[in-house]
């Protein structure tokens, strides 16, 4: 997001302002919960995606906000006369279809989780051993915050046999 508003920035002369649509500033809310919760943008302003999920979701809230007269007669629900159920689902099917696209991404996001999630949960199981990581890690570091480059340990040339090739099997044998 922040890409594309410099590369907008770049082409107004000095003096103008930038044109902020309704679309642009939906995309950047959807694009920071996406970041907020996945570490990334979800969708370009410009792209087709971003495009069709904001029209479907401008859509999904004119369905839901019209009164619906179901809710005054519920016998009603089974004809849907205003067709405005069939809208919403419709809609909303179409947003998890173009959301869902990105399978990649979202599954190495959700595995990195499971992963962790995993490992603290054998770790709550076998206290001996919490407590003995607790210890060890209190004694190499301290009080000190710790960041651990993942990106970079995976591709040290040092450690790995052509590291930037995706081989899985190098771990086929190995201590780790």
């Amino acid at each position: 997001m922040l890409v594309w508003i410099a590369r907008e920035a770049s082409k107004l002369e000095e003096g103008s302002g930038l044109h902020v649509t309704c679309s642009t500033l939906f995309l950047t809310s959807f694009n920071l919960l996406g970041n907020l919760m996945l570490l990334r943008d979800m969708f370009e302003p410009e792209s087709n995606e971003g495009s069709k999920i904001f029209m479907t979701m401008m859509g999904l809230r004119e369905w839901l906000a019209h009164a619906d007269v179901v809710d005054l007669f519920p016998w009603l629900r089974w004809l849907d006369p205003q067709r405005l159920q069939r809208n919403k689902e419709r809609d909303m099917g179409k947003n998890l279809e173009i959301a869902f696209k990105k399978p990649s991404w979202l599954v190495q996001r959700l595995r990195a989780c499971s992963i962790i999630e995993w490992a603290l949960t054998e770790l709550l199981c076998n206290p001996k051993t919490l407590s003995k990581a607790r210890a060890e890690l209190k004694e190499v570091v301290g009080d000190a915050q710790v960041l651990v480059n993942a990106w970079a340990i995976g591709r040290e040339p040092d450690a790995w046999e052509d590291p930037l090739a995706f081989k899985p099997e190098r771990f086929l044998g190995s201590k780790i």
